[in-house]
């Protein structure tokens, strides 16, 4: 039994998942590079204004 999809439709679902495929695999190495980078400082930065703010009475 042979679906009625023609070869134009099946290019163009083959087309969209690829990319959806690249999309994504781009989004994802945008947020580990974010992760890896920015939030460490992040963290880093807020323990120190803690710090200050709790050495100068402000917690």
């Amino acid at each position: 039994m042979r679906a009625k999809v023609g070869t134009d439709t099946l290019l163009s679902v083959v087309f969209g998942l690829v990319v959806v495929w690249l999309v994504l695999a781009a989004v994802s190495r945008v947020v580990d590079l974010l992760v890896l980078t920015v939030a460490p400082f992040l963290l880093g930065l807020s323990v120190v204004v803690l710090i200050l703010l709790w050495w100068f009475d402000y917690i």
